[in-house]
């Protein structure tokens, strides 16, 4: 597991660390020793574009690609409003939606992600911005013992 040193030097980094998993079915992330569900509201599932996934989606998306292994039991969500080497994906802020946030996702270096697709946001990413970054980095990071990054 990532130590607090490492997590307080990506903060220096003005990078977030969200340790994720699934949990009761559902993607998690955990917050002061808390868990927050990545998509709290069950109706976007169904009133959604089809060209518009939520994150856990994108989630089991990226984690596919990487070729992660028991990336159910956790990973490492990395996040920042500024760009940082070897991140996966680049998301361009589009709308409102539902109290969370529409982005258009873009291939960094995690390539063969749906091309023209978007990725909504739940409400709990307000813990960290008030307001819309108008681009967002993402990169997942294994913590499986099983699994090599790609």
């Amino acid at each position: 597991m990532i130590s607090q040193e490492e997590i307080d030097d990506y903060d220096k980094l003005g990078i977030k660390v969200f340790f994720v998993l699934k949990k009761d079915g559902r993607w998690v992330f955990e917050r002061n020793k808390q868990y927050y569900d990545f998509a709290p509201a069950q109706i976007t599932t169904y009133t959604l574009s089809p060209i518009i996934i939520g994150t856990d989606r994108l989630i089991n998306i990226s984690c596919q690609l990487k070729k992660f292994q028991n990336y159910q039991d956790g990973f490492l969500l990395l996040v920042s409003d500024h760009y940082f080497p070897a991140c996966d994906l680049k998301l361009t802020y589009k709308e409102p939606m539902y109290d969370g946030w529409v982005y258009d996702v873009q291939e960094e270096n995690l390539k063969g992600f749906m091309e023209k697709q978007g990725a909504w946001l739940c409400p709990y990413i307000k813990f960290y911005y008030k307001e819309p970054p108008s681009i967002l980095y993402l990169k997942l990071e294994s913590i499986s013992k099983n699994s090599t990054p790609v």
